[in-house]
């Protein structure tokens, strides 16, 4: 069904996520969850990419593959671009940045991270269309205060912007759609560079959440669209539901939204 569409379509898209490696097989069941809810809800005839830092033993990525034999599962080495002191700001980085150049074959990726586990879909795939750049979950705010106190000013350097043009309403990065070529054409990728392989990025910890949204309220504020989807972030113990625009905590109390009108 979904080999289908995309031929129909005539687009090439793949299902990114970085993933950690684990001592123990069964440290490896959330990202397991994940691959399986992809069958359920999306299909099994896109490209699922799972980059991690080249410690995933091949053992290991077969027991992955084998439980889900019917995706095609493919593991990308990026120790190239990782830098192991700064794990965090690295995973950042990469998605900021290098996942654009290691994507640069496909026109859409969907980003689920590992942690993300699809709970409901309706006709996803028939959201692909050429006016919108990026598909949200939800909108959320950045409370990292390092980051607060200096990405802002360096963006609005880079760019001529003020702050208030661009410092709100950044989509959820754990889950989202996003066309490639964007983020790969100028200005755009030149002021990605700048920013992400700045040794401050590394330093001050900057996101992908605000450094992404930042640039999408610049260059495409009026071509982010939503995702027809549910799903349980686990690591966050949080339902998202991006039809209704809600994030609701496993114990049933609502997340305020954060997006401004």
């Amino acid at each position: 069904m979904v080999i289908t569409k995309l031929k129909i379509m005539n687009k090439k898209i793949a299902i990114v996520c970085l993933s950690k490696s684990y001592n123990n097989l069964k440290e490896y069941s959330e990202l397991i969850s994940r691959n399986l809810s992809i069958i359920k809800y999306i299909g099994t005839g896109i490209p699922v990419l799972i980059f991690n830092e080249g410690d995933i033993s091949l053992d290991h990525q077969d027991y992955i593959k084998n439980l889900t034999p019917e995706l095609k599962i493919e593991f990308i080495d990026i120790s190239s671009v990782w830098i192991n002191e700064y794990s965090y700001s690295s995973m950042c980085r990469f998605f900021s940045y290098h996942v654009w150049n290691y994507c640069k074959e496909y026109d859409y990726v969907l980003r689920i991270d590992t942690d993300c586990e699809l709970t409901f879909s309706d006709k996803f795939l028939s959201i692909v269309n050429d006016n919108n750049i990026f598909y949200k979950s939800m909108f959320w705010s950045d409370s990292h205060p390092p980051t607060n106190q200096t990405l802002p000013y360096v963006i609005e350097s880079l760019t001529g912007k003020s702050k208030g043009q661009f410092w709100y309403n950044f989509p959820y990065t754990n889950v989202y759609f996003s066309q490639v070529k964007f983020w790969l054409s100028n200005p755009v990728n030149e002021i990605l560079k700048k920013i992400c392989l700045s040794n401050d990025q590394l330093i001050y910890r900057w996101g992908d959440l605000p450094i992404l949204g930042s640039l999408l309220n610049i260059f495409a504020e009026n071509q982010i669209g939503t995702l027809p989807i549910k799903y349980k972030h686990n690591s966050h113990s949080l339902v998202v539901d991006c039809i209704n625009q809600k994030a609701i905590n496993y114990d049933g109390s609502v997340r305020p939204s954060y997006e401004i009108k």
